[in-house]
């Protein structure tokens, strides 16, 4: 729960008073020195068309990785990464194609 808490704190210390429409486009993160590349941060806010859906979304950690393989497909140029603490997630990500980080 723990680790819960500092990742949403610290998402809203690098989001900041960011507009709702800059809180959509990718913001640099703030975290590193300026000689080292930390890469950018989103919300992301999808409305996925019903053929993009590759995994039943019954589950909410399918939810979670249509709308990161969305966001890739959308976004080819970008490197996608998704942060969790959940090892089936990240199991699951690996499968989809997906880089998992914990």
């Amino acid at each position: 729960m723990a680790d819960c808490q500092q990742a949403i704190g610290e998402l809203d210390k690098q989001l900041g008073q960011a507009s709702p429409q800059g809180s959509i486009s990718w913001l640099p993160i703030r975290r590193c020195d300026s000689a080292t590349r930390c890469g950018t941060l989103s919300v992301l806010i999808t409305e996925i068309q019903g053929n993009s859906i590759k995994l039943p979304t019954h589950i909410n950690d399918n939810k979670i990785l249509n709308d990161v393989s969305f966001l890739k497909q959308r976004q080819p140029d970008r490197k996608v990464v998704l942060v969790t603490k959940d090892t089936n997630v990240r199991l699951k990500a690996r499968g989809w194609r997906i880089d998992p980080q914990d």
